[in-house]
């Protein structure tokens, strides 16, 4: 049977994942894992490494946002241990680069990261709403809901660097084993133009494009993504 190990995006926990994760169980061996520094998890200096030595078998990795961007990493160092990817609104640089228009502008990430630091309430509910914006108002409400009300304040900040930091797309060209990119066409925070960049230039990827979605899928449409999944598993 299958490790499926689910990571979830910056500033969330597991819980993120119970929807489609309800939808696979029976199927799979499902792993509810918290980033370094999010949820129940302790920071760790060596994300990926303290991961990977937390799951000490083959896995197929589920990764979201951030959580999709360490997938990546994790299938680079170990490429051994990774038997597949599917990453949702992932992206392999969430910030500009000279050669990467795909993302968000530098500047407007560090005045995020300046202002988490001087007012961390109103910078979380911030990024609940870049996460929401352009697709239902109730993806607004359900973030809210789930998203954790304790945190691991380096956690979080050593989470900001990774997404600053990440450049991933040689980490995906080299991917050779086979991947699912689940990409909401109505995300604002992350590009589905990116989500297309990933499915490209991945040697075996391909694309699910979530009509109306924004970017936490696997939330506006859990059933859609638990589909998309088990079509992909059972075809390999």
């Amino acid at each position: 049977m299958r490790n499926l190990v689910f990571l979830h995006g910056w500033g969330m926990d597991s819980s993120c994942w119970a929807g489609v994760q309800e939808r696979l169980s029976g199927n799979f061996d499902i792993h509810c894992a918290d980033l370094p520094g999010h949820g129940k998890s302790p920071d760790a200096k060596d994300w990926v490494g303290a991961l990977s030595a937390a799951h000490p078998f083959e896995v197929d990795l589920v990764g979201w946002s951030l959580g999709g961007q360490v997938a990546l990493e994790w299938a680079a160092r170990f490429p051994g241990q990774v038997r597949s990817l599917v990453l949702v609104a992932t992206t392999p640089s969430f910030v500009k680069r000279r050669d990467w228009e795909l993302a968000m502008e530098e500047g407007v990430f560090m005045g995020f990261c300046r202002n988490f630091r001087e007012n961390r309430p109103d910078a979380m509910k911030r990024f609940l709403h870049l996460q929401s914006s352009g697709g239902s108002s109730r993806i607004f409400r359900m973030l809210q809901k789930i998203a954790p009300q304790q945190f691991d304040l380096e956690g979080l900040e050593h989470g900001l660097e990774l997404l600053g930091r990440y450049d991933l797309r040689e980490a995906a060209r080299g991917f050779s084993q086979e991947a699912l990119v689940l990409h909401g066409t109505c995300d604002s925070l992350i590009p589905f133009t990116a989500g297309k960049w990933l499915c490209a230039n991945m040697k075996k990827a391909r694309l699910v494009g979530i009509e109306g979605a924004a970017h936490a899928p696997h939330l506006s449409d859990p059933e859609v993504c638990a589909n998309a999944m088990r079509d992909f598993y059972d075809g390999r």
